[in-house]
């Protein structure tokens, strides 16, 4: 199991639908992405299982989002983004 450095950086972008993660390091475990509206409700979750230092995550939502990104190995990042 590999651990993710405290500090290392989630970079979170959008691109006609998609939310693009890029992760410091591949990871072994499931990450988990939120997509939660600025009232704090959760629109969308997605997991993506054992994945590579991108994540792709699908979306049809528009609009403001804070999108979550987390895996039990201790990655944690987070960004608001417009889709």
């Amino acid at each position: 199991m590999r651990v993710i450095a405290p500090g290392a950086s989630v970079r979170i972008t959008t691109d006609k639908g998609r939310v693009l993660i890029q992760l410091p390091t591949p990871v072994n475990d499931d990450v988990r992405v939120m997509l939660v509206r600025p009232n704090g409700m959760v629109a969308e979750t997605h997991t993506v299982r054992g994945s590579s230092e991108l994540v792709i995550v699908p979306t049809a939502l528009k609009g403001n989002y804070f999108v979550s990104v987390s895996s039990a190995q201790g990655l944690r990042g987070g960004r608001q983004i417009i889709l």
